[in-house]
């Protein structure tokens, strides 16, 4: 039997329930979170409790930021076919995140301010809107408990077949760079999000 509930080792990868259920969910959480558990929950070795968590959408129902390691799924809208869009403005007006304006009866994006959550191209009315890539935000660093930060995000729109290399990569930098019982987030903290990531990528 492997533990993997308390001590310096992977603790249980933590999902919502993704697209099996939700109808607001952008990507297949279960299936990420199998292939995770199978690869690392209860691996030793690690500097102090390592966390994992997915969520399907912007909504953040489990918390991904909030973990030494976090995935939430995304998509990128973009306007495919600009003579079937009549200018009508749904997708500005649904947009949470104030990332769309017409330009020319046309929506025109600002990718900063994009949740990429995908409420835009649901609402268009003639398909002009289209999810032109799909994957993962990859956040690093969360935690909660006495001193807790939200994960910083690391990469985006990363295919679900390179986030099993991906995770091994940051556990090697982790086990490598951190101090005894330090947190990836501390870590993180002390050499600064650049150096990091330049140290995994």
């Amino acid at each position: 039997m492997i533990l993997g509930a308390c001590g310096a080792r992977v603790r249980v990868v933590v999902a919502c329930q993704g697209t099996d259920i939700c109808p607001q969910a952008l990507g297949d959480t279960q299936s990420l979170l199998k292939v995770l558990d199978e690869r690392f929950y209860g691996r030793y070795g690690v500097p102090h409790k390592f966390k994992m968590g997915i969520s399907g959408c912007p909504n953040a129902c489990a918390k991904h930021n909030e973990n030494d390691l976090g995935f939430m799924a995304v998509i990128e809208p973009k306007l495919e076919d600009k003579d079937a869009c009549i200018g009508c403005g749904l997708c500005v007006e649904v947009c949470p995140g104030k990332a769309i304006e017409t330009r020319d009866e046309k929506p025109v994006f600002d990718d900063s301010k994009c949740f990429h959550d995908g409420k835009c191209i649901g609402v268009c009315p003639f398909n002009a809107l289209i999810a032109s890539r799909s994957g993962w935000q990859v956040f690093a660093g969360g935690k909660w408990g006495r001193r807790p930060q939200l994960g910083l995000p690391i990469a985006n729109l990363v295919a679900t077949s390179q986030i099993p290399d991906m995770v091994e990569k940051i556990l090697a930098t982790y086990i490598k760079l951190a101090g005894k019982r330090e947190r990836l987030g501390e870590l993180i903290n002390r050499l600064g999000l650049e150096k990091f990531c330049k140290e995994v990528f």
